[in-house]
């Protein structure tokens, strides 16, 4: 986000230059990318961390760098007058005088709810507020120059009086305002809801716009007036013959607003804000001041607002140990410090010696408070309680923070035997009477009170409607006791308890205090200390090592890779041509595609080559996954279980001059040779080890040494139909990882290429069609001798002017030496040699 210098000089007058200043924030806040000239003032551009919404307009901003500097302003203008209100902001009395002089009161009363607009929320979690205030008879004016001078550093455009003051209340406060015509709105409500499929809206920016039930939305009787948190419509702008208008602030639920920006793809700076979670008590900040501005600057008559505000947030309470502050960061902290520091961040701090003693009194001070099932902490409290938002309740007030369920309670609490129960501790029993739905722990640890001494429970009962006291006796005896637990220690020491504001919303438990603290201080205060302990280095974990180098290499070779499930349906094990006794089969399948586990890749890279050849005319997917062979297991299951290098390459029409079946043998060459492997061969299966899902005549073992450690096929027309490869030619490979990374050399030794030009003649031989392409380059390679560099097969067809029963092969003989120039004739030497060789055979050389 960006700042400018000169505005927030304007709360702090003695704030450093920009360069020290940016050195302050990146020691102690946030990180500054950059800083930019422009005129007479200086933007920070600053990355806000997420979550950091207090932060997120100029005011927030000087409130931080506040508390970093120590700084203590007087109210020496009215922007630092706003800014002191600012950094008081707390709910239950939100600037009710701020916000009272801001918007005046007229003989009709400024106060009153505006008639002329309800305001209706469909969802109240996804708009928790929403603040709808009239003004009419406003008059457009040109902005002034120092609303302007404010906006236009910033890169904000001056568009008009009331658009331009929305923006600039936006940049102070960080709280995104919107003002719409309001005599272009339809119908009596304003409705926040959500969008309905099909429906559509036309931006201020002129861009339609298709919604959806994943879109919030503020609308009218005839449709959507805006996107909420996100950008207003067209239908509803503001204009300069807008006489009357209708200002929204208001509180969206963050990620919905995250997830619509990502949906639409409309990104703004009201977005941004609201996608970082605001204060919902800043809007009614915000509508103060951005209605005084419009009073002073526009005129008008205040109408009267609407507030939807049905559950109010109120600060959270956090208790925070010195003695646990200085362990975890390491550094001794005075209380003199540690109190400063909660001061300058505005704070509330309270102290308890006797966390027990405090616990049980406000225990007994909520005796007789009405019984709600299901109430809130947040919402019913102190007003309404069930058992275990009781005891959430007393334990937050002296800053523990408890789970909200009394199962949750029991988990998080340690046991204590009967005869150690100290005042403070829980007591559990099962339910009474069960509830509907309820099971397991729930209905197990059903009801939780809390002992106060002297034998006596205190616990929210559901079948007296109200808070009360029993002895222990009592509370055991109607229903199964589950025993006593503990949350406080035996030995509970002085703590503080923080009262943080509603709008850090980063802050909730000791730990996020601790590192504030920290933060303040310094990092750099931290000393560097050795580890007491020495530590030896692990050894690389080859497999991974290996894993990521394989992925690379698949990768620049044009391959995606997948991540399939380790099962497979009966469909693919029948393609397969396998049986269910090959296999293991789940007793209980997510669903039936998924009940055996797999024993190849096969059939998971060509279900996903199925679904994506629709679309493509070439696909190449690869999977580094785990096959499990029952027949491997000797005692324990995991001996069945093996990684696989597994691969497919397919194209949607068999083109001769670039056959599936060559790219994916090339592609195995280049994988083993990137981990030195050199002693492997392609070689034609034998009988056992035909797999009858490849093509007969277009597969081939590899073959390292005597071991076979893989295999490359064309898949058969038919097993390749069975697994929904409807057109075109598929290539699979697969390599057994362990394998690989066996013969895998850790560090290759690379050779130096030669200086000296390679020289490349042609041969085409004709053979009979069961000749493989490895018994010819046998024949090529050992005849040749150590001047041939490299064998390539170019070409291999068959058809018009090749008689039946017979196939041409084409190769490229690449001839080099690294000590010298060949010369022509002691090549073409070499080639006659090989010419023979190969006649020797039978087989006819044509070139």
């Amino acid at each position: 986000m960006k700042y400018s210098y000169r505005w927030l000089k304007e709360y702090i007058p003695s704030l450093p230059r920009p360069e020290k200043l940016a050195d302050v924030l990146n020691a102690h806040a946030f990180e500054v990318e950059s800083i930019e000239r422009h005129g007479n003032d200086s933007v920070l551009e600053i990355k806000i961390l997420n979550r950091a919404a207090d932060c997120s307009g100029h005011m927030g901003m000087a409130h931080e760098i506040a508390a970093i500097l120590d700084v203590r302003n007087k109210t020496e203008s009215r922007a630092l007058a706003d800014f002191l209100e600012f950094r008081k902001l707390n709910p239950g009395k939100i600037f009710r005088e701020i916000f009272a002089n801001s918007i005046g009161r007229t003989s009709k009363g400024a106060q009153a709810p505006l008639r002329e607009f309800g305001v209706v929320v469909e969802d109240p979690n996804a708009c928790p507020r929403y603040l709808a205030y009239r003004i009419d008879g406003v008059v457009m004016k040109k902005s002034p120059p120092w609303l302007r001078r404010h906006l236009e550093p910033l890169g904000v455009n001056s568009i008009n009086l009331l658009v331009d003051l929305a923006n600039f209340i936006m940049l102070k406060t960080g709280q995104p305002t919107h003002i719409f015509d309001a005599d272009k709105i339809e119908g009596k409500n304003i409705v926040i809801r959500r969008a309905k499929t099909g429906e559509r809206m036309t931006t201020l920016d002129g861009v339609d716009v298709a919604l959806g039930p994943s879109v919030l939305v503020i609308a009218d009787s005839q449709g959507p007036l805006a996107i909420a948190g996100i950008k207003g419509g067209k239908r509803a702008e503001v204009t300069k013959h807008t006489k009357n208008i209708m200002i929204e602030s208001a509180n969206f639920e963050s990620v919905i607003v995250r997830s619509a920006s990502r949906i639409l793809k409309i990104s703004t700076d009201a977005s941004v804000r609201f996608s970082q979670g605001l204060d919902p008590h800043l809007t009614e900040y915000a509508t103060g001041l951005l209605v005084r501005w419009i009073l002073e600057y526009a005129g008008g008559t205040p109408k009267g607002y609407n507030d939807f505000y049905p559950k109010p947030q109120y600060p959270r309470k956090i208790a925070l140990r010195l003695e646990k502050l200085e362990r975890v960061l390491g550094i001794q902290v005075s209380q003199a410090q540690l109190l400063d520091i909660l001061r300058r961040l505005d704070f509330k701090v309270g102290f308890i010696a006797s966390p027990r003693d405090v616990l049980v009194k406000n225990a007994k001070k909520l005796l007789g408070s009405p019984y709600k099932y299901g109430a809130s902490t947040m919402y019913d409290a102190p007003y309404r309680f069930d058992c275990s938002s009781f005891i959430q309740y007393v334990f937050r007030h002296i800053g523990v923070q408890l789970p909200r369920m009394s199962f949750q309670q029991y988990t998080a609490s340690i046991p204590v035997a009967d005869h150690d129960i100290l005042p403070g501790d829980l007591i559990f029993r099962s339910q009474h009477a069960p509830r509907r739905g309820v099971g397991g722990n729930q209905k197990k640890f059903g009801h939780v009170g809390l002992f106060v001494g002297d034998g006596k429970v205190i616990h929210a009962a559901s079948d007296r409607k109200q808070v009360v006291v029993d002895t222990i006796t009592q509370f055991k005896k109607v229903a199964q006791y589950q025993g006593a637990r503990r949350v406080l220690a035996r030995e509970t020491t002085l703590h503080f308890v923080v009262e943080v504001p509603t709008a850090r919303k980063d802050l909730l438990i000791e730990e996020d205090l601790i590192e504030e603290v920290g933060r303040l201080l310094g990092y750099y205060r931290i000393p560097a200390r050795p580890l007491a302990e020495s530590f030896s280095l692990l050894p690389l974990d080859q497999g991974r090592v290996w894993k990521e180098k394989i992925c690379d290499v698949l990768a620049q070779a044009g391959f995606y890779e997948t991540d399939t499930y380790n099962f497979i349906g009966p469909r693919g094990r029948e393609a397969l041509g396998d049986t269910t006794k090959d296999y293991w089969e789940l007793e209980n399948p997510i669903r039936s595609e998924l009940s055996f586990l797999r024993r190849s890749l096969v059939v998971s890279l060509a279900e996903v080559v199925a679904h994506n050849a629709p679309r493509h005319d070439t696909l190449r997917f690869f999977e580094i996954g785990n096959v499990f062979i029952p027949e491997k297991m000797k005692g324990d299951p995991i001996e069945a279980e093996e990684a696989r290098i597994g691969g497919i390459v397919w194209h949607a029409s068999n083109r001769e001059k670039s056959p599936a079946f060559y790219e994916a043998k090339g592609t195995l060459t280049s994988i083993l040779e990137s981990a030195g492997i050199s002693d492997f061969v392609f070689t034609a299966p034998r009988a056992e080890s035909l797999l009858l899902y490849l093509h007969p005549h277009r597969s081939a073992i590899i073959r390292c040494g005597a071991e076979d450690i893989g295999f490359v096929g064309a898949m058969h027309p038919q097993t390749q139909r069975e697994l929904g490869i409807k057109r075109g030619e598929a290539v699979v490979f697969e390599i057994s990882f362990p394998k690989f990374v066996a013969r895998a050399e850790s560090e290759i030794e690379y050779q130096e290429p030669s200086k000296y030009p390679s020289v490349v003649r042609d041969v085409s031989i004709l053979v009979s069609e069961d000749v493989r392409v490895q018994e010819v380059e046998d024949v090529i390679e050992n005849t040749a001798g150590a001047l041939l560099w490299e064998t390539d097969l170019f070409d291999l067809f068959d058809g018009e002017n090749i008689e039946t029963g017979r196939h041409s092969m084409a190769f490229h003989l690449v001839f080099q030496s690294n000590e010298r120039t060949l010369r022509d004739e002691e090549v073409d030497a070499v080639v006659a040699k090989v010419i023979a060789a190969l006649e020797s055979k039978g087989w006819e050389v044509r070139a």
